[in-house]
């Protein structure tokens, strides 16, 4: 996944507290929401209101207030992951 363009998500969504994310090149990657103390401390329905932001390129939660950019996302997914 070095591609920028592919570093776009199409769509996120939450399941079971988990969020998910959808990248233009068809993959996915998920986290816990219990990664982020504000995903962690909001409720299912705030979590569950996630938004695409920046062309996709960032993840937001206006209720909460907090921001996730995607490649910050995969670049943690990828060291989680060595």
């Amino acid at each position: 996944m070095n591609d920028k363009n592919c570093l776009v998500a199409v769509s996120a969504w939450v399941s079971e507290r988990w969020v998910i994310v959808e990248l233009a090149n068809g993959s996915q990657v998920k986290f816990p929401a219990s990664r982020f103390p504000r995903l962690a401390a909001a409720s299912d329905g705030q979590l569950a209101q996630v938004k695409l932001r920046n062309q996709g390129a960032a993840l937001r939660w206006e209720e909460i207030d907090e921001d996730l950019t995607v490649l910050g996302i995969v670049a943690e997914q990828n060291q989680s992951q060595t």
